[in-house]
């Protein structure tokens, strides 16, 4: 198990992220806690609802983070 995980974006444990809650559609604010096996990660939602074993696909960096992104880029 790593800190330093990576998914498309190059996240890692602390960042803050949108992840689409129980795969149903609609992504929430929050923070990756840890990178587990098979490409999943351990999620604490900002209203403090806990996610273990999210797949990579059902993260994106967080909204505000790639607003900044496209001003540099």
């Amino acid at each position: 198990l790593s800190n330093e995980c990576i998914v498309c974006f190059h996240t890692r444990v602390g960042d803050s992220i949108d992840a689409d809650f129980c795969g149903e559609g609609t992504f929430y604010k929050g923070t990756i806690v840890r990178c587990m096996s098979y490409c999943t990660y351990a999620i604490v939602y900002d209203d403090g609802d806990v996610e273990v074993g999210v797949p990579e696909l059902n993260i994106r960096l967080a909204s505000h983070l790639r607003s900044e992104e496209r001003r540099v880029g």
